[in-house]
């Protein structure tokens, strides 16, 4: 499928190719999915769309557990002739996104620590995608410019 999502985005002149995208279920929990300590919970509205996403649940103690999108961008490059980015959904729109569970300690700490370990892991995979020869990296934080409540409970 990614080969073919890549070959329909060359044959539409796209110059600028995205790969890793075509398995996601949603671009919030594929990446906090990857981080220790949160929990995958229940679908939730993405802002003020039609777009759901699952929610993020953060359980505890903030821990990097593998690669966030390097591997996607390494294999989307090398079956791609025309460059290819990779997408990351930024650490403020990800708290904004997300739980912290009351059960295991303050949810607003634990979303704190949330947003400063992803914030972490974010900068990290940004230098692994450099060093792998990526070019472009789109880091999108959609929360920036909403302000609405989007948690719920």
């Amino acid at each position: 499928m990614v080969k073919l999502a890549l070959q329909d985005q060359q044959n539409a002149g796209i110059d600028v190719v995205i790969g890793g995208l075509i398995r996601w279920n949603d671009a919030v929990s594929h990446l906090a999915g990857k981080v220790g300590g949160t929990r995958i919970d229940g679908l939730m509205r993405f802002f003020d769309t039609n777009f759901y996403v699952r929610q993020p649940v953060v359980q505890g103690k903030i821990e990097p557990s593998r690669p966030l999108v390097v591997n996607e961008f390494e294999g989307a490059a090398q079956r791609s002739a025309s460059p290819a980015k990779p997408i990351l959904m930024g650490p403020y729109t990800h708290t904004q996104l997300s739980l912290g569970d009351g059960e295991g300690g303050n949810p607003d700490a634990l979303r704190q620590s949330y947003a400063e370990a992803l914030g972490a892991e974010i900068r990290k995979e940004v230098e692994a995608l450099i060093r792998a020869g990526c070019e472009i990296i789109q880091i999108d934080e959609p929360a920036i410019s909403v302000r609405t409540n989007c948690r719920r409970r």
